[in-house]
């Protein structure tokens, strides 16, 4: 049975909610044991006080470092959010240079992370103060004029968590996405966003006080949501899924036995390789993994129906939607299927709707268009551009709460209010889940200046997804490019493949011809 959701309307609170309701009910389970959700509330009361020591106010943006995702990671989103302050993840896996310009765009006022973490950090932004959630190195507590202040967790004795009061429409969190111009954009969510989809997740698929969850996605992905507020709303369990697991079906097919995992979300990778284990490698896993969702790029018919065939009573959905929407339709699989899945029908009290290149709503079965969102789940905008309507976003009285997101994204009509997916209106693809726009890539590669030209595109099939760059230069080879590129870029964003050219092909009206730069790969 699921839990009640009809309680606070901030994130803030999702925590103290649960502690209050269920303080002994474990809350997070990793290799170092289970912390209940009186415990968790503990330490984000703990992170909260060290912020608010550190200057941070209501509004103020905190970025926190999420790697390794443990029971401390988690517990500062909360205690950031319990403060008013608006969580921003950074990815743990990125370059400095890409951590310098999310720090640019947010201007956070403080930083949460573990010291190793903390260490790099510093070198990009030496004097935003910071909290470290691990025992420290001396040296990085000694509070020093040019490198901020620093406070240890573990000096803040215990502290009650208290979620600071605010309105639905307050930015909760920002999350960095790709940007045409090479400069990541934040996606700014409320409270109302977050938590709408949230409580929409817990609702549709029943989770429970009983559930065990699944987090493998990382933090700084909008996966993560459902997860890190979802879990608590119901009073569940989650446990973080070791990131090296996902490339060894058997020890992860073991780990989800032996942990008792009865929800999964993730992008497909690791449900392909789990596929490959077939009906009698999956059977321990039967008795415990009542649902399957999975997101964040095409899941082939084929491999999921392999899938589907070995759990034949777990229940699989698929859900859609960019960062800027949560998850906006979503299709609950009622059969093994033999065709590409659509991607469903609206979510969370999302109003969804097909226009064409002029802009006229389309409504009749087969045709194909921009998937255009309006609803609770939509962001607000991107942090620094929340009044000009930038990129895709819709502001207008017509509009649910004012706002809507043009995706980007080209879907068939199906079935009266059912989406098919048909591709990208632009050039943005998924790798491995996170969203990239391939112009990021192509703007790095661009800075170095041997390079006449280039263009950057997706290989590989949905199990290998990779990129490729053809790029005019003959004075630089393909190890300098790729050196530049991992300086700069997430590993996932460096292109695998390079071909090396004098000249970019181009069309009859002098535009590149990326069909042609695609054959240089074949």
């Amino acid at each position: 049975m699921a839990s009640d959701i009809s309680r606070t309307p901030l994130l803030s609170a999702v925590l103290a909610e649960a502690a209050h309701r269920d303080p002994g009910r474990v809350a997070v389970g990793t290799p170092s044991g289970a912390t209940n959700y009186r415990q968790l509330a503990e330490i984000a009361g703990r992170v909260q006080s060290a912020i608010v020591q550190l200057g941070v106010r209501h509004g103020d943006r905190v970025a926190i470092i999420g790697a390794p995702v443990t029971e401390h990671t988690i517990a500062a989103i909360h205690g950031v959010l319990a403060a008013g302050a608006i969580w921003v993840p950074i990815d743990p896996g990125s370059p400095p240079a890409r951590w310098a310009s999310i720090v640019a765009m947010a201007d956070p006022a403080a930083v949460v992370a573990y010291a190793g973490a903390l260490d790099l950090f510093t070198a990009v932004a030496p004097n935003i103060p910071a909290v470290v959630i691990d025992k420290p190195a001396k040296k990085l507590l000694d509070e020093v004029p040019a490198t901020g202040k620093r406070i240890w967790l573990g000096d803040i004795g215990p502290a009650e968590l208290r979620p600071h009061g605010g309105d639905q429409a307050d930015i909760a969190y920002i999350l960095p996405t790709s940007g045409t111009t090479g400069v990541p954009k934040g996606v700014a969510l409320s409270h109302q966003a977050g938590l709408a989809f949230a409580d929409w997740m817990v609702s549709q698929f029943a989770v429970s006080a009983d559930d065990v969850v699944a987090a493998h996605a990382p933090l700084h992905f909008d996966m993560s949501v459902f997860s890190l507020f979802g879990t608590a709303r119901a009073g569940a369990s989650i446990v973080p899924v070791p990131l090296q697991l996902s490339s060894f079906p058997a020890e992860l097919a073991d780990w989800i036995a032996n942990q008792r995992i009865s929800v999964w979300f993730s992008v497909p990778y690791p449900l392909i390789r789990l596929a490959r284990l077939g009906v009698d490698g999956l059977l321990q896993v039967r008795n415990t993994l009542r649902t399957v969702l999975f997101g964040g790029e095409v899941f082939a018919h084929e491999q999921l129906a392999v899938l589907m065939r070995a759990l034949p009573d777990t229940q699989f959905a698929n859900l859609f939607g960019p960062t800027e929407t949560n998850a906006c339709t979503a299709e609950v699989l009622t059969e093994i299927p033999s065709e590409p899945v659509p991607i469903g029908r609206a979510t969370a009290g999302a109003h969804c709707w097909v226009e064409d290149h002029q802009g006229r709503v389309l409504t009749a079965d087969g045709s194909v268009g921009e998937l255009v969102v309006a609803g609770p789940t939509v962001a607000s905008g991107y942090w620094g551009q929340m009044e000009a309507g930038a990129g895709g976003f819709r502001v207008g009285p017509e509009l649910w709460a004012g706002r809507g997101f043009a995706t980007g994204d080209w879907v068939e009509i199906y079935s009266g209010r059912r989406f098919l997916y048909r591709g990208r209106r632009d050039h943005m693809v998924k790798i491995n889940g996170q969203r990239l726009e391939l112009g990021e890539v192509e703007s790095v590669i661009a800075e170095l200046r041997e390079v006449r030209g280039c263009c950057v595109l997706p290989l590989g099939g949905h199990e290998d997804p990779r990129l490729g760059a053809v790029i005019a230069s003959e004075a630089l080879g393909e190890e300098d490019i790729r050196e530049h590129c991992r300086a700069r870029l997430p590993r996932w964003a460096v292109p695998a493949r390079i071909v090396l050219v004098e000249e970019l092909p181009l069309g009859s009206t002098g535009k590149l011809d990326r069909l042609a730069a695609a054959t240089l790969f074949t």
